[in-house]
């Protein structure tokens, strides 16, 4: 095996490692050493396609990688949807000093339930949500 097959098999190496990733910020870094990897790789085996594409993608990782990380949590959870901003709003109004298990923790009887139950007798004869959803 030369010099230049190992470039390539640690850059597909750095390629597996970026499906392994569970955060934004260590992809990004994957990606770009793999980038560079390859950048290398193409270039010492003179394979054109290869270069091309990672001399393309490089820099639109380290443009996503520079939006990471000057990125406000509360700006991520508005483009994501509702449901991510009104989580992030509960967790700016946790108390200082208090763990999140206190924050959230409810009054007795005030606990949520799962979706689909009812916390009133009133309500144990109404049908399910997904039944009046279909009903016309």
């Amino acid at each position: 095996m030369s010099h230049i097959d190992l470039i390539g098999y640690l850059a597909s190496g750095l390629v597996l490692g970026t499906f392994c990733m569970r955060t934004m910020v260590p992809l990004r870094l994957m990606a770009i050493g793999s980038n560079i990897g390859f950048i290398l790789y193409g270039h010492l085996a003179e394979i054109e396609p290869v270069l091309l594409l990672h001399l393309l993608l490089l820099p639109m990782n380290l443009w996503r990688l520079g939006e990471s990380l000057t990125q406000s949590p509360v700006r991520d959870a508005r483009r994501m949807g509702p449901q991510s901003a009104r989580m992030t709003r509960e967790r700016r109004q946790e108390p200082a000093g208090a763990s999140r298990a206190e924050a959230t923790q409810k009054p007795p009887g005030q606990e949520r339930l799962p979706a689909g139950l009812y916390t009133s007798e009133s309500c144990q004869n109404s049908p399910p949500a997904y039944k009046q959803r279909t009903a016309h």
